[in-house]
């Protein structure tokens, strides 16, 4: 049984009848896996109380956040509730940490005698698209992309071969690999890590036509075996928006957002009234753009 996600929100009181009901329907034989956020993950300065610290906040408005909030938990404190909520059976007890998307801790119990093989787990890629530049029909993109691979050392690999950047239009480019990103094993809690040190990626090009706001931008991770993991696969107004970056909007793009304004200021007849003041300004660049055809034909 695979529980992801849940445990995370739980607060304190139902944290292990949660982990007790579960454990009931495993059936012998049977492995329990479910997830937990350690106590590194802890950035908002949570109030912390004997290995556990929990905040009423969630991203469903729906649910009661007094009940399904968001917690963060040290590893003395799940090994403490797997023995009072399951016992001996849990002595066993595996703890994978940021094992599920370089995230939440994961926990692994054997439901009856476990096997003496040590266990074999494969991440998979993970990563980011954390910056976007575009001007007309040039662009830049960067992030990071990484595959810690299996736990086992003498496993086979899963390397990332390649970083492929596809825009809307058709536009495919091969990103540079291996660039530093620090950062990004200090992040995960593992600093000094020489794969994650090294896990940046970054894409410069031309794109075939003038990037529009609405074009959709993908990043994919190809492993050695050809596996693909899409990273990110969003709008080009979506990624501008969540860096802080900026796009100059195209003449067709000012002239909406120009309409939009104006008719938030004053309404229908606002906008009405700037209709006339488009058409002559079109007007005016259509005719500079006859006399200049006629000057060239003229000479």
């Amino acid at each position: 049984m695979f529980i992801a996600s849940l445990f995370t929100h739980l607060p304190r009181r139902t944290f292990g009848p949660w982990l007790a009901k579960v454990w009931e329907m495993v059936a012998p034989g049977g492995v329990l896996v479910f997830s937990v956020h350690d106590e590194v993950l802890d950035l908002l300065d949570a109030t912390w109380e004997d290995g556990f610290a929990f905040i009423a906040a969630n991203e469903v408005a729906a649910l009661d956040t007094e009940q399904y909030g968001t917690n963060f938990t040290t590893e003395a404190f799940v090994r403490d509730q797997i023995a009072h909520a399951i016992g001996e059976e849990g002595a066993d007890a595996i703890r994978l940490p940021r094992a599920l998307c370089f995230n939440q801790d994961v926990w692994v119990l054997t439901r009856g005698e476990s096997t003496s093989a040590p266990l074999v787990y494969e991440n998979g890629p993970n990563g980011a698209l954390d910056w976007l530049e575009v001007d007309g029909r040039n662009f830049y993109l960067s992030g990071w992309v990484a595959d810690t691979g299996f736990a086992a050392p003498d496993a086979p690999s899963h390397a990332i071969a390649r970083v492929e950047v596809r825009f809307s239009d058709g536009t495919v480019v091969d990103a540079d690999q291996e660039l530093p990103r620090p950062d990004i094993a200090i992040h995960l809690g593992r600093g000094g890590d020489p794969l994650l040190e090294a896990s940046g990626w970054a894409a410069r090009g031309t794109t075939r036509r003038r990037i529009r706001l609405a074009d959709i931008v993908s990043v994919t991770a190809i492993c050695e075996h050809g596996g693909l993991f899409v990273l990110d696969a969003t709008r080009v107004i979506d990624v501008l928006t969540r860096t802080g970056a900026s796009l100059p909007p195209a003449p067709i793009e000012r002239r909406i957002l120009t309409g939009k304004a104006v008719y938030a200021q004053g309404g229908p007849r606002a906008l009405a009234g700037l209709a006339p003041v488009v058409a002559s300004n079109e007007l005016k660049r259509l005719g500079a753009m006859l006399r200049s055809h006629l000057k060239a034909t003229n000479t």
